[in-house]
């Protein structure tokens, strides 16, 4: 039932998908950018609350001030520089997917994460499914698994910087 699920449930699910879909943060997390596998679950969690405690401070965020939320967390917590400016990408589409939430046009954001390649959030190892009603499944199953399924499904060219430093770049 699509009413039993809060609007902040769907909305980190929604996150999860689109951070499953961002390259950058995938091969930080192949690359053990983010410590072990749970270090790097609970570094995903954090930026997922950062993330919303931004819109609960402003619900009309501008891409660009997420985007560069994206782009510190990133620098600081995964030790990764971006030059391929992808946290642009993944903003706008935050920003978005929090506007038709909002909006409750859940139906608009179901069908947009179902364009993405991956539809499974980064939360957890289970597949969202395509239904609204059911969005928000995997992101409560997130708090009892220190797991995360970041595989990159794609080879981009890493370079090594200093140690503990990746520099992803535009393609």
């Amino acid at each position: 039932m699509e009413s039993a699920q809060s609007t902040e449930e769907k909305f980190d699910t929604a996150v999860g998908i689109v951070f499953n879909n961002w390259t950058a943060l995938k091969l930080c997390l192949e690359h053990g950018q983010g410590g072990n596998t749970v270090d790097a679950h609970t570094k995903l969690l954090a930026l997922l609350s950062e993330v919303k405690s931004c819109f609960a401070k402003d619900p009309n965020l501008h891409w660009s001030d997420l985007a560069d939320l994206l782009a510190d967390y990133l620098d600081t917590e995964f030790d990764t520089l971006l030059e391929d400016e992808s946290e642009n990408e993944v903003a706008a589409h935050i920003c978005e997917l929090f506007k038709q939430l909002a909006a409750g046009n859940d139906l608009e954001v179901t069908d947009q994460l179902t364009r993405f390649p991956v539809t499974s959030s980064i939360f957890c190892q289970q597949a969202a499914p395509a239904g609204a009603a059911s969005l928000a499944q995997c992101v409560a199953m997130s708090a009892s698994s220190n797991s995360n399924c970041a595989i990159p499904e794609e080879n981009e060219q890493v370079e090594d910087v200093d140690p503990g430093w990746t520099v992803v770049k535009r393609r």
